[in-house]
């Protein structure tokens, strides 16, 4: 509790010591979702932060994955803003949707479109379980499949048949995940990508970082220095400061950027990036 309220706008701590909700932070979904997330999904994470930081060897990531879930279930149906309607604008009927968490993203084009399908995939057995659960509700299960496994083979995931069928991917807050050690994990994700699904359009949805990047303090985007923060005791690294930096990843890795979005949301400097794989 002292940690998030130092580092957010989430929690406020008082004189006498005890913490109170901020009753200017949002709707109290949000408030769920911050708390679930950084206090259930990395809480094991933050109470060991010493240990992981001494630590010179390879630690294991301490996540749970159950907590995780449950945050982005009870947020709702939620997409990014604009992409589904950027997808449906250029006519795109078969996405791939990498780290899709709940199927948000493709439950909202399946409800928009009768004739769209996609192929949603995630790490998380406890997220697909949600994402598959929505999707029977909502009866969609002929039109959308969940799959779980890693974004970094999805030729494991998808049959040739499948792969063919589709026409864009969509990731969002997955590259973060790459970049202990600096990008070149990240790259290798990006060829791997492009590989299986050359030409296609993809949108990838992440923030910029800060800490390590020799950036002045700013108070506005205290809540992206407590995301960077667990980003690297979980061992996942922290991504680059600014779309220039993402150019040259994108580069590197035989991609092309083709537009940048930037917005700020509660703190965090947030970008959709299209790219040409």
């Amino acid at each position: 509790m002292e940690f998030v309220s130092q580092n957010s706008v989430v929690i406020q701590r008082s004189q006498a010591g005890s913490y109170r909700i901020n009753p200017r932070f949002g709707s109290m979904s949000e408030v769920t979702f911050c708390l679930e997330k950084f206090m259930g999904a990395y809480g094991r994470t933050l109470r060991n932060i010493q240990t992981i930081l001494r630590s010179q060897g390879a630690v294991r990531k301490i996540l749970d994955e159950r907590a995780l879930a449950s945050a982005f279930g009870d947020l709702g149906i939620t997409a990014t803003p604009v992409i589904p309607d950027i997808i449906a604008r250029q006519g795109i009927r078969c996405v791939l949707d990498l780290a899709c968490g709940p199927g948000s993203l493709l439950i909202e084009l399946g409800s928009r479109n009768k004739r769209f399908r996609g192929y949603g995939v995630d790490s998380s057995s406890a997220m697909c379980k949600i994402a598959k659960s929505r999707i029977h509700r909502l009866k969609f299960s002929n039109r959308i499949c969940i799959r779980r496994g890693d974004a970094r083979n999805i030729k494991h995931c998808l049959a040739a048949t499948e792969i063919r069928e589709i026409e864009a991917v969509h990731a969002r807050s997955l590259l973060n995940e790459f970049f202990r050690g600096g990008s070149r994990e990240v790259v290798r994700v990006l060829r791997g990508l492009r590989r299986v699904l050359p030409g296609r359009t993809a949108w990838f949805v992440d923030y910029y970082g800060r800490l390590g990047w020799d950036l002045p303090v700013n108070r506005e985007l205290l809540y992206t220095s407590l995301h960077d923060v667990v980003q690297s005791a979980s061992r996942q690294g922290i991504p680059p400061p600014d779309v220039h930096a993402w150019k040259r990843i994108y580069a590197d890795s035989g991609c092309k950027l083709l537009d940048a979005l930037q917005f700020k949301s509660d703190g965090i400097r947030w970008f959709i990036h299209n790219v040409r794989l």
